[in-house]
């Protein structure tokens, strides 16, 4: 009765996020109360911390505690190298990463996608675009590929960005031409 109990309130919880966090957070603690032990929960609640309140000791104590009751519970692998990535901890990022896609059920799509950010947030755009790129090839969800083409978009903007851009010829420099010939 209590894992049924449990299920709702997380699906309660899921439902609600991120619209209504008051939900949220009930949802979450209910469900904690009958199973302090579910990685889902806890994952929800490091993914709440992190992306609400910004409080990341608090994200990272539920993302440990949902990896310490399930070593292979996939999202908190995705929530938790995004975590890393947010907190500038690339190497941390990197280890999970490659850890994470020895999991059964743990996406290559993820794996580049997030290689790309690290890439991203550490200035090598254009290495960044060529995982993204290896991403794309991996991708098999619309919903995914709509996110990753936006993320290319962005890649390239900081790529014209970073291009010099080459001066036009005005009418002062076609006058200076022709009194030159």
């Amino acid at each position: 009765m209590n894992d049924t109990l449990n299920n709702i309130y997380l699906i309660k919880a899921l439902d609600s996020y991120p619209h209504y966090l008051e939900e949220v957070v009930e949802s979450l603690k209910y469900a904690l109360s009958y199973d302090e032990n579910n990685a889902d929960v806890h994952c929800l609640m490091a993914q709440l911390y992190m992306e609400q309140f910004n409080d990341f000791e608090a994200a990272q104590h539920h993302i440990e505690e949902a990896l310490a009751y399930n070593i292979d519970h996939v999202k908190s692998y995705q929530v938790f190298i995004r975590l890393c990535i947010q907190l500038n901890e690339f190497d941390k990022a990197e280890k999970l990463i490659d850890f994470a896609a020895t999991i059964k059920g743990f996406s290559q799509v993820v794996v580049y996608e997030q290689k790309a950010t690290i890439q991203e947030k550490q200035g090598n755009v254009k290495t960044a675009k060529k995982l993204l790129k290896q991403a794309i090839a991996y991708c098999i969800c619309n919903e995914e590929l709509y996110n990753l083409k936006e993320h290319l978009k962005r890649l390239e903007y900081k790529l014209n960005l970073a291009k010099p851009k080459a001066k036009k010829k005005g009418k002062k420099d076609k006058k200076k031409n022709a009194k030159k010939k």
